[in-house]
């Protein structure tokens, strides 16, 4: 399939990752809107024009290298929500409120993510103002 010049110009290449240099959302990751007024994730955009489908839920294109904005299509796979999960928050040693995750301090939700106890902990003294 032919990658549209304008998506090839926002992409550096590194030894290793291919870099999206255009509109990164809040979470880490490449959207693009070409000529379309919605935008779409670049990573799944360049998946679809090295492989020609896009997983469908519970699947979904995942980063082999855990850097979002990366676009090398080498790096892209077809994996479930659950590993990719999986595979991103092994990584995290600590919630954003500085817990350990560890066995006694962490849920591991049905889906694979984490939840600190501690936080929740937390959370549920001042929802009932104690």
């Amino acid at each position: 399939m032919n990658i549209p010049q304008k998506f090839l110009n926002k992409i550096i290449k590194t030894s290793t990752c291919w870099l999206w240099t255009g509109h990164i959302n809040n979470c880490g990751y490449g959207r693009y809107s070409g000529d379309s007024l919605h935008s779409k994730y670049a990573h799944r955009i360049m998946f679809y024009m090295h492989n020609g489908y896009l997983p469908k839920y519970p699947r979904v294109v995942g980063h082999t290298c855990n850097v979002r904005n990366c676009v090398n299509p080498e790096h892209l796979i077809d994996q479930s929500q659950s590993d990719n999960v999986k595979q991103y928050t092994k990584e995290i040693t600590h919630c954003p409120k500085g817990h350990p995750y560890s066995p006694e301090n962490t849920y591991i939700r049905p889906s694979g993510a984490r939840k600190c106890r501690e936080c929740h902990r937390i959370n549920e003294t001042k929802r009932r103002g104690k």
